[in-house]
């Protein structure tokens, strides 16, 4: 969602071919480091509309280069079960 220029310059300065190999990298070290990756790992039924709705109001998101919908982030969260 948030790949963009400067990320996929990133990427390929540490020998990576795009973002998404990035992404597969991360996804790989929280793997190794027994981080949770999905809303199912929580173990709990997670509302993501409301989960949607809190983020999108949450101060945090101000700090996020692209600015998100709550339908864009349901939809992110929904992808994330």
């Amino acid at each position: 969602i948030n790949a963009d220029d400067r990320l996929e310059e990133l990427a390929r300065s540490v020998g990576l071919k795009d973002t998404d190999e990035l992404a597969s990298r991360i996804m790989e070290l929280k793997a190794i480091a027994g981080l949770r990756s999905k809303i199912s790992d929580l173990g709990e039924n997670v509302d993501t509309g409301l989960l949607a709705e809190t983020c999108s109001v949450h101060p945090l998101m101000n700090n996020n280069p692209v600015k998100l919908s709550v339908a864009e982030l349901k939809d992110m969260f929904d992808a994330l079960r």
